[in-house]
């Protein structure tokens, strides 16, 4: 009987103790799609230009005039 009741605890207790486990082996790392996008964020180049003509600021948004 005693048997029976521990196995019992220790299919329980592996229950529990699942999701908590699978998020520690699992979900720690991005998955695909989200670790792709980055890698091509860091690759991707900046360019930015100084040339302000036609453009006017307010506040925080830019509009271009004309």
């Amino acid at each position: 009987m005693l048997y029976v009741i521990a196995g019992i605890g220790v299919i329980a207790s592996w229950v529990i103790a699942w999701i908590p486990i699978e998020e520690l082996l699992f979900d720690w790392r991005p998955d695909g799609r989200t670790a792709h996008a980055y890698e091509l964020l860091a690759a991707s180049r900046l360019e930015t230009s100084s040339r302000t003509a036609g453009w006017r600021s307010y506040g925080n948004t830019t509009a271009r005039l004309g």
